[in-house]
């Protein structure tokens, strides 16, 4: 038996997933086990899965976002799912030669970024502001 406090565990083995449509989905270890229509249900059914919502809500929210709705989600096979963010679904550094992310140039001298894991990560979305903001003051000093 596992030494895990409840929280590890229940952070450890289920999630939440909210869609826009107001459908919450629980899974179990990625896999999910019941869809129900809103969250309060949820809460009445099933008082020990409501716990996982608190844990889940110490996540600092504007920087994670997945659209379960698209037709390509999750855009990247080797990626867990439950970490995979749709929030830079188009990369906003791409036009930057030295963007930080993986990438090939093409023969035709396209940028080549669908190995690329970079702004589907909630943990880089600092380092995506700050590049953003670094060209945006070099971009101000330059017309100054």
């Amino acid at each position: 038996m596992d030494n895990l406090s409840d929280e590890e565990y229940l952070n450890n083995n289920f999630s939440l997933v909210e869609h826009s449509s107001g459908i919450v989905d629980i899974r179990y270890k990625g896999q999910d086990i019941i869809s129900l229509k809103n969250y309060h249900t949820l809460q009445k059914i099933f008082p020990v899965l409501s716990a996982i919502r608190g844990i889940k809500d110490k996540r600092e929210s504007y920087k994670f976002y997945q659209n379960h709705s698209c037709q390509f989600f999750p855009c990247h096979d080797d990626f867990s799912e439950e970490e995979f963010s749709c929030l830079f679904c188009y990369c906003p550094l791409y036009h930057m030669n030295n963007c930080g992310g993986d990438y090939t140039i093409l023969n035709n001298n396209i940028k080549d970024c669908s190995e690329c894991k970079l702004p589907h990560k909630e943990e880089n979305y600092e380092y995506i502001i700050k590049k953003l903001m670094e060209e945006n003051n070099g971009s101000k000093q330059r017309k100054s």
